[in-house]
């Protein structure tokens, strides 16, 4: 079972959870179904889409597209999956922010107070935990960031990895790029193909 598959499978009902600060929102066929308890945020539409939130604050939405899922789980979180198809945006932690939008097949995760944005393209990932940022744009590109690092990697096909504080930049308008940082600063830019390691 995915993770995606394991969160929705233990997605909360009305009946189970009547109060506290949760949501629920399913869009389908015949509408739109779900529940609002306390000043959680849902919003889903297009068939397919689900959006799941639970915490003080907590927003989740999956709009402007076709089987889009947003889950947004802590006070402050806050996840988007819109403006396109099959994106997932998945915000777990108290002011954790994903963003999966203008675009289609993205999965984009933030976790523990992280920060992951994908603005544009099809087919990317970002990961980003322990108060870390992760970027992408263009198409299949994949961002990671842990331990208060930043992760950007945009064009095509592009890899940027960043972990303790350090600072990882792949692709811009370059394809086939690699940069990989571990509390320093590495950037493969300005031609294709490229592969960059610190230390």
């Amino acid at each position: 079972m995915s993770a995606l598959a394991f969160v929705l499978a233990a997605a909360p009902t009305a009946q189970a959870l009547p109060t506290g600060n949760r949501c629920v929102q399913v869009s389908h066929a015949a509408g739109t179904s779900g529940f609002t308890s306390g000043n959680a945020s849902c919003e889903a539409s297009g068939r397919g889409s689900v959006a799941i939130a639970s915490g003080d604050n907590s927003d989740a939405k999956a709009v402007g597209g076709t089987g889009n899922k947003a889950i947004a789980v802590g006070d402050n979180a806050d996840a988007d999956a819109a403006n396109g198809d099959h994106n997932t945006a998945i915000a777990l932690g108290d002011g954790s922010d994903a963003f999966a939008a203008n675009g289609n097949n993205n999965v984009i995760v933030a976790t523990n107070d992280s920060t992951a944005i994908n603005y544009g393209g099809d087919g990317n990932r970002a990961f980003a935990s322990g108060g870390s940022a992760a970027l992408v744009g263009g198409n299949n590109n994949t961002s990671i960031s842990r331990n208060g690092s930043l992760a950007s990697s945009s064009g095509n096909n592009n890899y940027a990895y960043a972990t303790n504080g350090g600072y990882a930049q792949a692709g811009l308008s370059n394809n086939n790029n690699r940069a990989i940082a571990n509390g320093c600063n590495a950037t493969a830019v300005g031609a294709d193909n490229l592969t960059v390691k610190c230390p």
